[in-house]
């Protein structure tokens, strides 16, 4: 099984929690922030798989059926989030 973890230092924290006076949070603006950054990371991931699975095709030579499952099994699994 190949497990990829991409992360990155971010130029700013997410947005502060907004609290109503009622004590309900408002996750509105960290949401919006969240949401622009997992295509990024999804493709990084995607990236590094195809590399993973070039290295081991090409230059160890392992049998394409193994390498062809990996790369469908963690592609799937990184388009799914």
């Amino acid at each position: 099984m190949i497990v990829v973890s991409v992360s990155r230092d971010e130029d700013s924290a997410p947005p502060d929690i907004d609290v109503n006076d009622e004590g309900h949070r408002d996750f509105t603006k960290r949401t919006a922030w969240f949401g622009e950054r997992p295509e990024n990371f999804r493709a990084v991931a995607v990236k590094t798989v195809n590399r993973i699975v070039h290295f081991c095709k090409y230059e160890l030579q392992v049998p394409n059926t193994l390498v062809s499952f990996a790369f469908t099994t963690v592609n799937s699994r990184i388009r799914k989030g």
